[in-house]
């Protein structure tokens, strides 16, 4: 064979074996775990926000994810189509969902400032003095109203020791990100926006995936013709963090499972303690327990009840889609509670 084909051979293999693992992203996909660069809409700071690759916390094995820095509704990240995505009149079709799986970061409460110095006979202006209104200013950050430096809210304060200060207390942690802000651009140059609630992730995992229906959003009669959706926003009700490990327009026609498990057999002076599997598939769902013993229903992904007397009850779950779109379900449990 001739050395020059046979080196474009080579050449052809060897280039062939670099390219990079991910296959072909599915219709509606804008990430998947890939890197930034990779990825079929390219996640990029909005505002004030930012974007990073991270390998720290993952979905799927072998892939990584989207570290988002959030600072508010108009501050966080933005993933660009590289080819938009045709909608067609998305009012008409209850199935399709923009859909994400994302997990928050909880932030950690920030190290207590040092101590100011304090210098028990210098001049109220020397450097490292204290004076006595920036005492009391101190001890109000604290958490300390009238009382001594020191002191906690309920306790004795501590002596007022001449040059005494007040020890330094860390402020609580931001509050997580509860809600997400999602604007969806069009090709057309207007949007649609709707802010969605992040729901608790199942039981053992910190990931969660979050769908906002798109026949439920505010379009215009000319938007809907034939919408043309070229980038997705995301902002949030605070400043925070999050990973995303990904992002779609999803079609979703699968019901709502459940299956719930629990303690069968007990005594009237133990709780019953239950729990329950869920796939709602794309849908945000809630939890409703009825213990059936003539108690307030009670919600959340687990349950723990005291029954009034010994008895036969049956313990039931419903989960039930907050936009309506799918039919709810109610799992039960049968149970059996003995006199002491």
């Amino acid at each position: 064979m001739n050395h020059a084909v046979l080196s474009r051979i080579v050449a052809v293999a060897v280039f062939a074996l670099a390219a990079p693992a991910f296959a072909d992203p599915a219709p509606g996909e804008l990430y998947d775990g890939e890197t930034i660069a990779q990825a079929p809409a390219r996640a990029a700071a909005w505002g004030g926000g930012s974007a990073v690759d991270s390998t720290d916390s993952v979905f799927a094995v072998g892939k990584q994810s989207v570290l988002a820095s959030i600072n508010g509704p108009y501050q966080g990240i933005v993933f660009t189509l590289a080819s938009p995505i045709a909608l067609g009149d998305p009012r008409a079709d209850q199935t399709r969902y923009l859909s994400i799986t994302l997990s928050p970061v909880v932030a950690s409460p920030p190290a207590p400032p040092p101590p100011p110095k304090a210098h028990r006979d210098g001049p109220p202006d020397r450097i490292g003095s204290i004076r006595t209104g920036s005492l009391m200013h101190l001890a109000q950050f604290a958490g300390v109203d009238g009382q001594a430096p020191g002191g906690q809210p309920g306790q004795p304060g501590a002596p007022n020791q001449p040059g005494g200060v007040a020890a330094p207390v860390a402020p609580p942690p931001p509050p997580p990100i509860k809600n997400l802000r999602f604007v969806l651009g069009l090709t057309d140059g207007s949007s649609v926006e709707y802010v969605r609630s992040i729901p608790d992730p199942p039981l053992g995992t910190t990931w969660v995936t979050m769908g906002v229906p798109l026949a439920g959003l505010a379009w215009s009669a000319d938007q809907a013709k034939n919408a043309q959706l070229s980038s997705i926003v995301i902002g949030g009700d605070t400043a925070g963090t999050l990973y995303i490990a990904s992002l779609k327009i999803a079609s979703d026609t699968s019901p709502i499972a459940v299956n719930v498990s629990g303690d069968t057999e007990f005594a009237v002076s133990q709780p019953g303690n239950y729990s329950a599997v869920i796939d709602a598939g794309s849908s945000n769902v809630t939890w409703t327990w009825n213990a059936n013993d003539g108690s307030p229903v009670e919600h959340g992904q687990t349950f723990t009840h005291m029954f009034p007397r010994p008895g036969k009850y049956n313990v039931e779950l419903t989960v039930a889609d907050i936009d309506g779109l799918k039919k709810p379900i109610t799992g039960s449990f049968k149970v059996v509670v003995q006199a002491d």
